[in-house]
């Protein structure tokens, strides 16, 4: 074993002078190479683009080529499908159609001689009143029957193979944690 300071000094040097790479300088000049080459802009030649030519769809009453058949909406379906119970796309929406049935609340109805009205919660916390035959809900739904507790609305709903279709949907009047 060695003791002396300087020997042991001595043999480590000659241990890592062993672990030097003799084309480590050809190593390092690569490397500056590349280093070089990478600070220099490359000329890169662009091709011209061709002009464009907008191309119009000449077949505005089929299926989008675009689209796969799952993700039609109701509306481009309901075209295929003339029936009674087909809703009037014409008329004028009112403003709780831009919202699904379950996302309106029921806060109270109100009676006035025979006639009922509804008040109905936006998810902005906005209050409406609604009367039967009143629309509401993103499926053509038509207010039928309003009662104390409840209210009753019709929706329309297209299926492809059946075509047009109604559903009932009943609104509960909202119960607070108090339960008033």
């Amino acid at each position: 074993m060695l003791t002396h300071p300087r020997a042991a000094t001595l043999l480590l040097a000659l241990l890592l002078a062993g672990c030097v790479d003799p084309k480590f300088g050809e190593l390092q000049d690569t490397l500056d190479e590349k280093q070089r080459l990478t600070e220099e802009p490359a000329e890169v030649e662009v091709p011209e683009m061709p002009a464009y030519t907008p191309v119009a769809y000449a077949y505005p009453k089929r299926r989008s080529p675009f689209l796969p058949p799952d993700e039609l909406g109701q509306e481009a379906l309901a075209e295929t499908f003339d029936s009674e119970l087909a809703p009037d796309q014409s008329r004028s929406a009112e403003p709780l159609e831009s919202y699904p049935l379950p996302e309106l609340e029921l806060v109270g109805t109100l009676r006035m001689g025979k006639r009922r009205s509804a008040l109905i919660k936006t998810p902005q916390g906005e209050v409406t009143s609604v009367r039967e035959g009143s629309y509401m809900g993103v499926n053509f739904g038509r207010v039928k029957q309003i009662e104390p507790q409840r209210l009753t609305v019709v929706e329309r709903i297209f299926k492809p193979r059946e075509g047009w279709q109604e559903r009932s949907v009943s609104i509960e009047l909202a119960v607070d944690e108090a339960g008033q």
